[in-house]
């Protein structure tokens, strides 16, 4: 009897609270696990991500391809974490750290050689030049044909938010993904 009070309790107490995720984020992350094996592949984000709706926040002409000039917006507006409309030191750090490793930042320069104007803030005119010159829209254009299609940046995006790159999404690292597109979508 004392065994079953326990169980139960471990079932409807301890259990969800070990749990790191919301309801709401983990029955989506459920529905992007196709294969219920508690990860999502980058078969199965490359199947979801299209149908997610959060291309949306990269295709700002709903043609399904995502082109120069809205790949370069786009990035600036995911940096934005608190969306006025600049980006500040601290969004600086922060997105540098989850999207560059140590040696493309480096190599890719510090917050003010990007800040032309020096006003510890960055407009997105000063991101976009500096952005396009780093070349990274050729890099994620892996087909050459000046568009990303679907599955390049479906491909890309999984490898950025693998963040232990072990070729699987991890519940922490879908909530990253998550979170940064939902905040977006909002807006």
């Amino acid at each position: 009897m004392i065994r079953g009070v326990l169980t139960i309790l471990l079932i409807v107490l301890i259990i969800p609270a070990w749990c790191s995720c919301d309801n709401k984020n983990y029955k989506e992350y459920e529905s992007w696990d196709e294969d219920g094996d508690f990860v999502i592949d980058d078969k199965e984000f490359s199947s979801t991500y299209p149908e997610s709706g959060l291309l949306n926040a990269w295709d700002h002409d709903a043609d399904g391809r995502i082109n120069r000039n809205e790949f370069s917006a786009s990035s600036y507006d995911i940096w934005d974490a608190d969306n006025d409309g600049v980006l500040e030191v601290n969004e600086w750090a922060a997105a540098t750290n989850f999207y560059l490793n140590e040696k493309e930042y480096r190599k890719r320069g510090k917050f003010p050689y990007w800040d032309k104007d020096h006003d510890s803030i960055m407009q997105k005119s000063e991101f976009v030049a500096f952005y396009d010159s780093l070349q990274y829209f050729e890099e994620w254009d892996t087909d050459g044909d000046g568009e990303l299609d679907m599955s390049e940046l479906s491909s890309l995006l999984f490898k950025i938010y693998d963040i232990d790159e072990d070729g699987a999404l991890q519940e922490n690292e879908f909530s990253a993904l998550n979170q940064g597109d939902e905040e977006k979508q909002r807006n």
